[in-house]
């Protein structure tokens, strides 16, 4: 029983202490932490708030004054964080740890909000060179990390689209031809397997079969912004002839073209052999005309 009463006091002692070297440094500092557009954050070495600014109770949604004394990990930190962000902090003050200057962690605000902080974290010691706490400054990131997330959600839901979308898609250079990007779709309508292989191999300034075409493409798309259905003749990978329909914009500024594509070449050749048949029964009309008949 004396051992704890004795170990209480001793923790009593250096929490006394360390209070009254940050109330010192309080007041050497009182302007600018209640200006400050950061959390300033002060802990003992049991994780016990010494110092906590008016930013930082702003943000945990707290009354000025209200946490001080309090411990940090269980009233601030989400329940899953708690154990192990309080063991790695034990073990920085026990010096088995060397500090993380920077990191990233939710806090738990009193209304039960999450809100995500970006801390800049040092030690604390005392004029004897002994570990007293830590002192932290932490900046509230929430909304950049949620549009963040939100960014990331929208580049999947987008390349899901890309790749699975049953039409070409692509990105190609206006200046060289070169493809930077493509679904497997597009890179099968040339006659590749993949859309590594065709980014690999295929440049379309060597397809056309028109040596102008590609010119008189550019012409289009800058004098109109964009195009759509315009038809080109170009060689698949094996020589062999296709027609394809563009629909693009072009983005100068970028050296980048974005486009879709899709094979017409059946519908070509029956449009074809459709004006054959034609003009076909136009010779025979005119010829029997031509007899009287």
């Amino acid at each position: 029983m004396r051992n704890i009463v004795n170990k209480t006091k001793a923790s009593k002692r250096r929490f006394k202490k360390a209070e009254d070297i940050i109330k010192k440094e309080i007041e050497k500092s009182k302007n600018y932490l209640n200006i400050a557009g950061v959390i300033i954050l002060a802990l003992d070495t049991e994780g016990n708030i010494m110092l906590l600014n008016k930013k930082g109770h702003r943000i945990l949604q707290y009354n000025e004054g209200e946490l001080i004394g309090r411990n940090w990990f269980k009233t601030c930190l989400p329940k899953r964080y708690r154990e192990n962000t309080y063991e790695t902090f034990n073990k920085l003050i026990q010096g088995q740890l060397e500090l993380t200057e920077f990191y990233e962690n939710p806090i738990l605000t009193k209304n039960g909000d999450e809100r995500i902080i970006a801390w800049h974290n040092s030690l604390l010691f005392d004029s004897n060179g002994n570990v007293i706490g830590t002192l932290s400054s932490g900046e509230d990131i929430t909304e950049r990390k949620r549009a963040e997330e939100n960014l990331k959600d929208s580049e999947e839901k987008y390349r899901y689209l890309f790749d699975s979308a049953q039409v070409g898609l692509y990105w190609s250079k206006i200046s060289d031809g070169n493809f930077l990007e493509c679904n497997d779709t597009f890179a099968k309508l040339f006659g590749y397997d993949t859309r590594e292989e065709f980014l690999a191999n295929y440049n379309a300034i060597e397809h056309y079969l028109d040596p102008n075409a590609r010119s008189e493409l550019l012409e289009e798309i800058r004098d109109n912004k964009e195009i759509k259905n315009y038809e080109i003749h170009v060689t698949k990978r094996d020589g062999t002839p296709i027609w394809v329909s563009i629909s693009a914009r072009m983005f100068e500024n970028e050296n980048r073209i974005e486009g879709a594509a899709i094979d017409i070449t059946e519908r070509k050749i029956a449009e074809r052999e459709l004006q054959l048949e034609r003009d076909n029964f136009i010779n025979i009309l005119n010829s029997t005309r031509e007899k009287g008949v």
